[in-house]
């Protein structure tokens, strides 16, 4: 424990230059808690304005807030991917009608992110090329998109933000692509790609070790200084494990002994070690 820590900065080192009755119901949401109700709408007997189908989750239907949602990313609909498979996808800005039977889910009260908001985006701009852009993301702005917020994050800001500093098409001054991930409470440097093909020759340099993170870490209080070992559980991400949850799972400062008898340890479940450097 790094006692009351206020500030993480990242600095990049890269080595390389039948249909039911129209029905509304209002869920809670076990991610985002109880304040961000989920509001869904399904069976609709005819294609019906989208912005009108959303009003219809509210308590008290309002059109301009409905309108406000959609533009945020807060309005998801039940469709077919290329595979046929069905898939919760995210309305897009262009879609003004929601076909008939086509399930509707609104986040009625989203995620939101003041810090998208700073004014100095020209200042954070570090580096741009063809490919790559770099810049200074500011702390307490997720850099993916929340389930119910797809404007508020680093790609959109930036991109709308920077966009004709940037120069390209207009499809490429609208879309920023992430190379990689810090922290929502994390500042400093972050990769952006200009295009699918960068972001893949960046993730093929993570996975060759070629990209070095160094976080520097300021503190309220004096941190003990030394080398800290833990031990974490190891899992799979896709599957949930009785005992942690999907896994890996950071759980103890030691090693449980082999052989031993609690029920973790008879579950036979490996141990990796985790190091850190003070």
């Amino acid at each position: 424990r790094l006692g009351s820590i206020v500030q993480f900065t990242s600095i990049l080192a890269l080595e390389i230059s039948g249909f039911v009755p129209l029905k509304v119901r209002f869920l809670g949401n076990k991610r985002l808690g109880a304040e961000a109700p989920i509001g869904y709408l399904d069976g609709q007997k005819e294609d019906m304005p989208l912005i009108t189908a959303v009003a219809k989750t509210f308590d008290e239907p309002c059109e301009e807030r409905a309108r406000e949602l959609a533009i945020l990313g807060a309005v998801w609909t039940l469709g077919s991917d290329k595979r046929g498979k069905q898939k919760w996808q995210r309305v897009r800005p262009n879609d003004e009608v929601l076909p008939m039977n086509t399930p509707l889910r609104v986040y009625l009260h989203p995620k939101r992110f003041p810090a998208c908001f700073v004014g100095d985006w020209e200042s954070r701009l570090l580096k741009a090329d063809s490919a790559y852009v770099i810049i200074d993301k500011p702390a307490m702005l997720p850099c993916q998109a929340d389930n119910s917020n797809n404007m508020e994050c680093v790609p959109s800001c930036a991109a709308r933000a920077l966009g004709k500093t940037l120069g390209g098409s207009k499809k490429q001054q609208s879309t920023l692509y992430l190379c990689h991930r810090l922290d929502t409470c994390t500042e400093g440097c972050l990769v952006l790609a200009k295009n699918p093909k960068a972001r893949a020759q960046f993730s093929s340099w993570l996975v060759k070790k070629k990209v070095q993170k160094e976080y520097l870490c300021l503190s309220g209080s004096r941190v003990k200084q030394g080398r800290f070992t833990h031990w974490m559980a190891d899992g799979d991400l896709r599957v949930y494990n009785e005992f942690f949850g999907p896994g890996p799972r950071l759980l103890r400062s030691t090693r449980p002994a082999v052989g031993g008898h609690s029920e973790v340890a008879l579950a036979g479940i490996e141990w990796k070690e985790g190091v850190l450097e003070v």
